[in-house]
């Protein structure tokens, strides 16, 4: 596949400072990139990840008391956004982006993407 094609795409769909990306609050990555940095910033690896998993996780347990601020910050983000009873939450497309192509097959699944011309890679 060409490159080119791929880096359009993802500038359509999925720009990096998309808030859907931030998978952890923002002090919590730091927290958790200076921890990894202490490590060593190894390689992680399917024989490692396990390892590094723990490392990290043991140095925020040193931790005997999270300051209260960083407790209320990191329990907060994606709860306070859905009502009770909602299993998700949307998040408006971002302007000047396009929906993905979405294809209901004949059998009930479905593809979003550009494969193929949206047809994904099976056709």
């Amino acid at each position: 596949v060409d490159s080119a094609i791929i880096n359009h795409v993802r500038e359509l769909h999925t720009p990096p400072s998309h808030p859907v990306f931030e998978l952890v609050p923002v002090t919590f990555q730091q927290y958790a990139q200076l921890y990894y940095d202490e490590l060593g910033a190894p390689p992680v690896t399917h024989s490692n990840v396990w390892d590094v998993y723990q490392s990290l996780l043991s140095r925020f347990q040193e931790w005997n008391v999270i300051p209260a601020n960083l407790i209320a910050e990191w329990s907060a983000p994606a709860s306070s956004e859905a009502s009770e009873g909602d299993d998700h939450i949307d998040i408006p497309l971002l302007a000047d982006l396009q929906e993905l192509p979405f294809i209901i097959n004949t059998d009930g699944s479905y593809y979003m993407g550009e494969v193929n011309n949206g047809h994904g890679l099976g056709l």
